[in-house]
């Protein structure tokens, strides 16, 4: 909803799950795991696309799975919409539980879709490093690199042209 221009809030019903960490701290398939970040890659689309958002905090502990493995992606304070221009600088993307922050991070103007994009695919790797796989696709592999800047040549052009909806037209055919 919106109340007096300008001032968002999402309702949610009470969600009883766990945080990413937790729903993978039990041994999972990389089925369950491939699963998991295509319902999150499909959140984040709607939320781009769609209603024209940014979160801005993307981060395990705001992702919630349920036990019919249904995900949540919760804590909306530092959502802005993609027109919203008082805010240029990246206040939430630093994530030191990955040990890796958004290239992007404290650079005026940096901020945008990709930064969500970027947030979901640290994560991503992350978890599939934790699992110790491959994403086993190439095409998945490659995008990946790109989006977390894995040789670190900050290839900001490319990682902006990283898009949520290539990742999650790659995680449902993975």
């Amino acid at each position: 909803g919106e109340v007096h221009s300008r001032v968002y809030y999402i309702v949610y019903d009470i969600i009883e799950g766990n945080t990413l960490d937790e729903y993978f701290r039990v041994p999972r398939s990389k089925s369950e795991l491939l699963q998991a970040f295509t319902k999150l890659s499909e959140i984040v689309r709607i939320l781009h696309d769609e209603m024209k958002m940014r979160h801005r905090d993307i981060k395990a502990d705001n992702v919630l799975v349920n036990k019919e493995g249904e995900v949540f992606l919760i804590d909306f304070g530092k959502a802005r919409t993609a027109n919203d221009r008082r805010f240029n600088m990246l206040s939430a993307l630093n994530n030191h539980k990955y040990k890796h922050h958004h290239p992007e991070y404290n650079k005026p103007k940096g901020e945008g879709p990709h930064t969500d994009v970027y947030a979901v695919a640290i994560m991503l790797r992350h978890y599939l490093q934790k699992h110790e796989d491959s994403p086993g696709n190439t095409a998945l592999s490659d995008w990946i690199a790109t989006a977390c800047d894995i040789d670190g040549a900050d290839h900001f052009a490319k990682r902006k042209a990283t898009s949520i909806t290539t990742l999650h037209t790659l995680l449902s055919k993975a």
